[in-house]
């Protein structure tokens, strides 16, 4: 696994160094995913303005599966990212969490004499896995975590700039960041008591 922090409760990281040793165009892998995206940063010919839809969109494309490796790096636990807005337009972002099973479950399953499938790793520090075969039952947990973006994750996102009507990389990339520093905050103490 590649530059995993020492931190193992941090859920999002970026590999600047990795994002530039591996770019085809010399600079950045994610710059050049941006520029063939470039569309999506346009509604009805007009380049986004809205701070959260950019942050939005700049978080996505440096995640996988669009990048793979990622800009965005996650903790083994993260299974995915979901943005939503509720019908008064607030902004969350929804992570799910790869989670051990609760007692009562794993008490149950326990008296059960056949073994049961559950989130896999294939070595330390790599993500978790669900059950792939159906040679057994299988019983795994999910946490599903809303982290509103309230007026002071706002605060911290960058106006959406642009260059030749492609998303300007530094302003993504700092988009990116706010978006990580939010997400981490508020995951720390739940990716803590998840354990690795």
């Amino acid at each position: 696994m590649r530059n995993q922090p020492t931190d193992n409760h941090r859920a999002f990281w970026i590999d600047d160094a990795y994002d530039r040793d591996q770019a085809s165009n010399g600079h950045s892998r994610y710059g050049a995913y941006l520029a063939d995206r470039a569309d999506q940063f346009h509604e009805d010919g007009q380049a986004i303005t809205d701070p959260v839809q950019f942050a939005r969109l700049a978080f996505t494309i440096a995640s996988s599966p669009i990048m793979a490796p990622g800009y965005v790096h996650s903790h083994p636990r993260v299974l995915d990212v979901l943005w939503q807005r509720d019908d008064e337009a607030r902004m969350a972002i929804q992570v799910r969490l790869a989670a051990p099973l609760p007692e009562p479950i794993a008490t149950v399953i326990g008296r059960d004499r056949r073994p049961w499938a559950d989130w896999s790793r294939p070595w330390p520090g790599t993500a978790w896995f669900e059950p792939y075969d159906n040679d057994r039952p299988g019983a795994y947990t999910t946490v599903a975590v809303r982290i509103p973006l309230d007026p002071s994750a706002l605060s911290s996102l960058p106006a959406p700039a642009y260059r030749r009507g492609e998303p300007n990389l530094a302003t993504a990339q700092a988009a990116v960041r706010a978006v990580c520093g939010h997400l981490n905050t508020a995951l720390a103490d739940i990716l803590a008591a998840l354990g690795r």
